[in-house]
């Protein structure tokens, strides 16, 4: 049978004395096949907001509150009796205490590791940066020199053009200066041609 975790530390209750609780607890021991049917003689339940799924912090805290809490119940004690809850519950804060020491030592690793993890992320993040910067300024560098190299095409297809034109220009002159010279050679063998016949 499984006990709640509260169910675990030493209960002393000031309406009762030693012998009375031993007694009661004598005859839970002697009936506890008759209990026992079946029936749990205390309840566990698993539930979000339980002291299992509390922090070790929250779970000091409220055992620091019940123990000063109760704290007054200790004066119809004896000494000896105030001593021995007293340390019982001082070793048990005191392992809490260490337990909680040990988890915060393991988040503080965790939280270095994830300050290691971000500071490489961050490194990588950074290169990257850098390199995509320095890809800009290349490719505007390579605009620019896009930009000038279309400026030389276009100013050697003016020329080209220009070039053409005056050869269209030229050609034209040939062909009107080859055109009048056949007319003079006709002209001229036309001439010849009349002055052998007047012969």
């Amino acid at each position: 049978m499984r006990i709640r975790a509260t169910a675990r530390f030493l209960a002393v209750y000031s309406g009762g004395t030693p012998s009375a609780l031993a007694r009661n607890y004598h005859s839970l021991l002697t009936n506890s096949d008759r209990l026992a049917d079946g029936e749990p003689l205390v309840e566990y339940r698993h539930h979000s907001g339980g002291i299992h799924n509390s922090s070790l912090e929250k779970v000091f805290k409220d055992l620091l509150f019940v123990y000063l809490k109760n704290l007054p119940l200790l004066a119809g004690r004896t000494a000896e009796e105030g001593q021995q809850i007293r340390t019982s519950i001082i070793q048990q804060m005191f392992k809490l205490v260490n337990d909680i020491q040990l988890v915060c030592d393991d988040r503080l690793r965790l939280i270095n590791r994830l300050d290691d993890e971000c500071k490489r992320i961050l490194s990588a993040a950074e290169e990257r940066l850098t390199l995509i910067h320095r890809l800009e300024h290349e490719m505007k560098e390579l605009q620019k020199l896009n930009l000038e190299l279309q400026k030389v095409c276009d100013e050697r297809l003016r020329m080209i053009q220009s070039v053409e034109k005056t050869a269209d220009q030229r050609l034209k002159l040939i062909e009107s200066l080859d055109a009048k010279c056949k007319e003079y050679e006709r002209s001229v063998a036309k001439g010849q041609n009349s002055l052998a016949s007047e012969l």
